[in-house]
């Protein structure tokens, strides 16, 4: 009985380093971390026309709500949070993913060479969630915009991107994370 109290307290005292979340045993970690990176950097390499302007508003006019999916606190991509139970964070990745990918092969970015950036950056978003392993949520948002007229394109691109820049960013981390010490 000794023993295996003794087992039982080395187990406990381990660090968490190489600790799966549960349920994830088999997420390749290294692989996703990778993938992240390449689209952070794809993300940051495309450049619309119009990068620089904002859209116009009317006076007094509120600010739209932003569709973009992003990483929230309460989605659990903490260090301790994807430690214990990441699954909530692996779906909220897989909604943004998702979300993205449906953007980046609309009519919003098809004035834009193929194959070039943004085909790739796509392909990145499709082959990070086929990794991810996460059953799809039925409630997973789809992009609210309609097809836009082709003189709103780039303020549109710029908007887009600028969510997806912010979204890459925090997953990366998430991935970087998940790769130390979870893989």
């Amino acid at each position: 009985m000794t023993g295996l109290r003794l087992l039982v307290l080395v187990l406990l005292l381990q660090p968490a380093e190489n600790r799966a979340v549960p349920g994830r045993a088999s997420l390749a970690w290294g692989q996703c971390q990778q993938l992240a990176q390449s689209i952070t950097t794809l993300a940051w390499g495309i450049r619309p026309l119009g990068e620089h302007m904002e859209m116009p508003r009317e006076e007094g006019e509120r600010k739209a709500e932003d569709p973009t999916p992003q990483i929230q606190c309460s989605d659990r991509c903490d260090p301790d949070g994807l430690g214990s139970d990441g699954e909530l964070c692996l779906r909220r990745l897989q909604e943004a993913l998702t979300f993205y990918g449906h953007l980046l092969g609309s009519d919003l970015f098809s004035g834009q060479p193929q194959p070039g950036p943004v085909g790739q950056l796509r392909s990145d978003l499709l082959d990070l969630g086929r990794l991810l392993q996460v059953e799809p949520d039925s409630g997973v948002p789809t992009p609210a915009w309609e097809p836009s007229p082709t003189w709103q394109r780039p303020f549109l691109q710029h908007k887009v991107l600028r969510g997806l820049r912010a979204f890459a960013a925090g997953a990366a981390r998430v991935f970087s994370h998940g790769a130390a010490t979870l893989g």
